[in-house]
């Protein structure tokens, strides 16, 4: 009935219904001792000498864990067995463990990156980390994954509720037209910007429902080049840019719900959805931006910065870096690991 578990009576419980529907099979649980009724005792790693003193008992007894074998030299078999054979009712002992428990694998590597205007954290779902994204990036990271902030009552403010006024612009290569693909959300029943089931690219809004403003892909959606998408809101009135020019504007709801999902790039949390392709940077602003900012921003030196009073989010991914501090744990790295601590 397992070990290393501590429950009171439920125990007691279990091993008299084991013993009442299936009288063929002794029932064994570590945690209760001798007690309860189980029909053997037990230790998890006892010394030998605790072994030598069961072995004088009538209870049948066996070591259910023993000689971790985990880095370390195993030692002591002999003396455990010289007192498991001395008895009759010794009923033998389990080792932990045969396993090579040396590493075979890189461990992973954390990550951290921080938003440059607010200095929010940000969550990070990395599947590849590109650091020579090339001409046309604007950054040098990108990142085929997502990245979630989490900071709802920030975003919540600057992007729902009535007459808001916002533009979302990404850097992004997509490398599939396939649908359901997110640049940007905040959650399936507040607002996106991603591609539809009509082979072609939406905004939507919700507010008792999905209001959209829709649009062909333009051509050159896939051709292996860094592209800048953007789509700015006006109270209801709605643009969406390709590289600096619209492709599509209309009119839909003046009013977003808010949501408890996290501002999204590259992903929609509550429906599961995600990007296929790169992205390297993602930023949002207050207002609306014309195509001749939006031009202007689609560069290493863009007009509006990360310190200007209207920018709510300036996500540049060269901003991720190795999260030392929550590193996973090297053991191997570690001095101590590489000395003899046992006397031959």
């Amino acid at each position: 009935m397992g070990s290393e578990n501590f429950a009171d009576g439920i125990f007691y419980d279990q091993v008299w219904y084991f013993k009442d529907n299936d009288p063929t099979r002794p029932v064994h649980c570590e945690c209760v001792g001798n007690n309860y009724g189980v029909d053997m005792g037990s230790n998890m790693y006892p010394s030998v000498s605790v072994v030598q003193s069961r072995a004088k008992e009538n209870m049948p007894y066996v070591v259910c864990e023993y000689a971790h074998a985990m880095g370390n030299a195993v030692g002591n078999l002999k003396e455990y067995w010289d007192a498991i054979r001395s008895h009759d009712n010794m009923m033998g002992a389990f080792i932990w463990d045969w396993v090579d428990q040396s590493r075979l694998l890189d461990l992973p590597v954390i990550y951290k990156m921080t938003d440059s205007a607010n200095q929010a954290k940000a969550n990070l779902n990395i599947v590849k980390l590109n650091e020579e994204p090339g001409e046309g990036s604007l950054s040098s990271k990108s990142l085929e994954g997502y990245i979630t902030f989490d900071d709802g009552d920030h975003y919540n403010k600057a992007l729902t509720g009535k007459d808001q006024s916002f533009t979302l612009e990404a850097i992004c290569k997509p490398t599939s037209d396939k649908a359901g693909k997110v640049i940007f959300s905040k959650g399936d029943r507040s607002l996106a910007l991603k591609t539809n089931g009509d082979g072609g690219l939406e905004f939507f809004v919700y507010n008792n429902g999905w209001k959209a403003v829709t649009v062909d892909k333009p051509e050159d959606w896939m051709d292996g080049s860094w592209h800048q998408i953007a789509v700015t809101y006006d109270k209801g009135n709605v643009k969406i840019y390709w590289d600096g020019s619209v492709l599509e504007e209309g009119t839909i709801d003046n009013n977003i719900a808010s949501s408890s999902f996290d501002l999204c790039v590259g992903c929609c949390l509550d429906k599961k959805r995600d990007f296929d392709g790169e992205i390297s940077m993602a930023r949002v602003y207050r207002g609306v931006l014309t195509a001749e900012q939006l031009q202007a921003q689609y560069s290493t030196e863009p007009v509006i910065t990360a310190d200007d009073e209207n920018v709510i989010l300036w996500a540049d991914y060269g901003n991720i870096v190795e999260d030392e501090e929550h590193a996973a744990y090297d053991y191997y790295a570690e001095a101590s690991s590489h000395q003899m601590n046992h006397k031959s």
